[in-house]
């Protein structure tokens, strides 16, 4: 069955909300004992209790996530009554849905845990809050795509022009003031110079790592001579952006896995960094920023709380991805529409996965 319209969502969730009871009266397994399950726990626990994690690495059983013991998918069909929640990235789904279905053991993904649960936000964020008939679309698409595992529908709202695909975004301005957080190699700095062909006033770019702000600053070193820029119109910043500032920690990422995160100060593998608020960082200076993008792992929320200032006052242009978190879909849109009534939003998807959706805010 191809689903096309809201009503075709509307309809999945009144079928779905039958679950809740099933949830309340299960031993609940969260599948998935990674970064996603960790964060997939910290919310299903404020409502229903966790018997155990699964996952499929040997190395992981009998370990803990968040103190709670990991198990084998094996020892799923010794509980009475399991009920499991896939906690996995998106791209994981489908394999272990399939595995769980094989050994009929009950499921839902952590999207339709979400969706049952905050379906009224979901609905919010389509009819209020989207300005164009393609933010619709790609929002109505990502919705289904996640509640049926089709990755089809991603494929038809894909769009390559990553942060500048409003037109809004791509216009130049000797006095623009770009903040690039999560600015990784600097990838998004070689696209914003191209696109704003070298015309803009300062920009800053935040990244954590030390290898990645390396590379970021050989490019820098490049781009200035390409463009014949200012050494002072790109400045880098080895810290980490977030609600206030002082000392955080974050998990560095592996070869396998290109991704830092904000940690737990308990956490064995955290590493101490310098984290600022914008509205603090920009509290002394005359510039404000007129343009931030934010690709940060999770922690955009915690970024935008911590901008709420320079958003509420300057309005600048916004691109920050709400694909980390499921609950970035509505969480952000709402956020922002508290912060600045006046702006318009949208929504694009920039990859043929579950990676790279991007909300757009712009008045």
């Amino acid at each position: 069955m191809r689903y096309h319209t809201w009503d075709d969502i509307k309809k999945k969730a009144e079928n779905m909300h039958l679950l809740i009871t099933k949830l309340k009266e299960s031993n609940l397994v969260l599948f998935g004992a990674g970064r996603s399950g960790g964060c997939a726990y910290e919310e299903i626990k404020k409502q229903y209790p966790i018997y155990r994690f699964c996952d499929n690495s040997e190395k992981a059983w009998g370990g803990y996530c968040e103190g709670i013991t990991i198990i084998s998918p094996e020892q799923l069909k010794t509980i009475k009554n399991v009920f499991v929640i896939l906690t996995v990235s998106g791209q994981y789904y489908i394999p272990i849905k399939k595995q769980l279905n094989d050994m009929k053991i009950p499921c839902i993904t952590y999207m339709e845990y979400v969706f049952i649960h905050n379906y009224d936000k979901f609905e919010i964020v389509y009819h209020q809050l989207l300005e164009d008939d393609d933010s619709k679309k790609t929002y109505l698409y990502l919705l289904i795509s996640y509640l049926t595992l089709d990755t089809t529908y991603l494929k038809e709202v894909f769009v390559r022009n990553q942060y500048f695909e409003i037109p809004e975004f791509c216009i130049p301005s000797s006095s623009e003031v770009f903040v690039d957080c999560g600015a990784y190699t600097g990838d998004t700095l070689e696209d914003y110079i191209n696109k704003k062909v070298g015309t803009f006033k300062r920009g800053y770019f935040f990244e954590p790592t030390e290898k990645t702000v390396h590379a970021l600053e050989i490019r820098k070193d490049r781009l200035i001579k390409e463009w014949a820029l200012e050494e002072e119109q790109i400045v880098i910043e080895r810290k980490i952006v977030t609600a206030k500032s002082g000392m955080r920690y974050f998990i560095e990422g592996t070869n396998d896995e290109k991704w830092n995160r904000i940690g737990k100060e308990d956490s064995m593998k955290k590493k101490p960094i310098p984290a600022i608020s914008l509205d603090e960082y920009f509290a002394d200076k005359k510039e404000k920023p007129t343009f931030i993008k934010a690709d940060i792992e999770g922690a955009e929320m915690e970024m935008l709380e911590g901008a709420k200032g320079i958003i509420a006052e300057k309005k600048p242009l916004l691109a920050i991805c709400i694909y980390h978190r499921i609950e970035d879909l509505y969480e952000i849109p709402i956020l922002l529409k508290q912060f600045c009534p006046e702006y318009k939003m949208s929504i694009r998807h920039h990859m043929p996965n579950y990676c790279e959706t991007v909300l757009y805010c712009y008045v």
